[in-house]
């Protein structure tokens, strides 16, 4: 009797202390988006890079597959994460309440640094017949997930080509490579895809040979780049296996987010971390090759959103002058 009391305390004594170091920690989560796209597999290594440099700090980041932008801002909106990866027009759209925002503005979203452009990029079959977005007309054709910023560009690159979701044969919302296992399948003719190429589904897509990455016309880019957030790119040849030529597309910004309320001092350590290892994540994947550190938020000066006041501590002491107006 005795010997079970003494095992029984010293298994209370265990709980105890296992529960104290818990309570200690500090959990926190980055979500992405689906896999197949450049969200995920970087979120993932920026997770792991910060709980693996912020362990004195008994701090812990993990990253989590999610709808994408839509669904970020969404859950930082609701107080459900105090971090995030957007679409810049996303973000600006949760900031000003306009789009899938209307009516319900969140201006607690801030900006920490720029990520990657993201190529907006019809995928399509080679049995479809598909050479240009107007012919995706009466076509079986995967937008993206809802709540994501795909379906949202999806939409905006059919309207270039005077087609609305009405007017193709089926719309389907699914992640990149669902969907593409799906044009494998025959179930589906494209995919809109999205991230910095290469994209996993993309080099499915082209290795597998069932399809190939259709350019967009001087008209629908023309279109697509006139309010300002897009912009014409080039995908040069061989960015895929077997792609023999240049391909004209359209792409926009992607930002790491912060809410708000996140205190000054974590966001301070998360943008340092990521800045002063950028050569390691630039190994990694390629998408973080895109962030130029001499403009850790190029191209959202104009957007009318803030930057987080512990982004703003690392970039002053690095010397990068912060605009005014995103001063929060």
């Amino acid at each position: 009797m005795k010997r079970f009391f003494v095992i029984t305390i010293v298994l209370c004594l265990v709980v105890f202390t296992a529960s104290q170091v818990l309570a200690k920690k500090q959990f926190y989560v980055l979500p992405t988006a689906s896999t197949g796209g450049s969200y995920y597999p970087m979120g993932a290594l920026m997770a792991s890079l910060w709980s693996d440099n912020l362990k004195d700090k008994d701090i812990v980041v993990t990253s989590q597959s999610s709808g994408g932008s839509v669904e970020n801002c969404n859950m930082m909106a609701a107080g459900e994460n105090i971090l995030g990866m957007s679409a810049i027009d996303v973000a600006m759209s949760a900031n000003n309440g306009t789009g899938k925002f209307k009516g319900r503005a969140y201006k607690g979203i801030r900006i920490v640094s720029i990520l990657f452009p993201t190529y907006q990029s019809w995928g399509v079959t080679f049995d479809s017949k598909i050479t240009t977005t107007k012919d995706m007309k009466g076509k079986r054709i995967s937008l993206g997930k809802s709540g994501s910023a795909s379906v949202r560009n999806a939409t905006e690159l059919l309207a270039a080509a005077g087609l609305t979701v009405k007017d193709l044969g089926k719309a389907e919302y699914i992640g990149w490579s669902q969907a593409v296992q799906g044009m494998k399948d025959g179930k589906l003719d494209g995919v809109l895809l999205q991230g910095a190429p290469p994209t996993a589904a993309g080099i499915d897509l082209y290795s597998s040979k069932v399809g190939r990455i259709i350019p967009l016309t001087d008209g629908e880019i023309e279109k697509m780049t006139a309010p300002g957030i897009m912009y014409k790119v080039t995908m040069k040849a061989g960015t895929y296996p077997n792609q023999s030529d240049d391909i004209q597309t359209v792409a926009r910004q992607n930002i790491f987010i912060a809410d708000a309320s996140a205190s000054e001092e974590l966001i301070y350590q998360l943008t340092k971390i990521m800045f002063d290892n950028l050569k390691v994540l630039q190994k990694a994947h390629n998408a973080f090759r895109k962030i130029d550190p001499a403009q850790p938020f190029g191209g959202t000066e104009q957007s009318g959103m803030k930057l987080h006041p512990g982004a703003i501590r690392y970039y002053k002491e690095k010397g990068i002058a912060v605009p005014a107006n995103m001063i929060p």
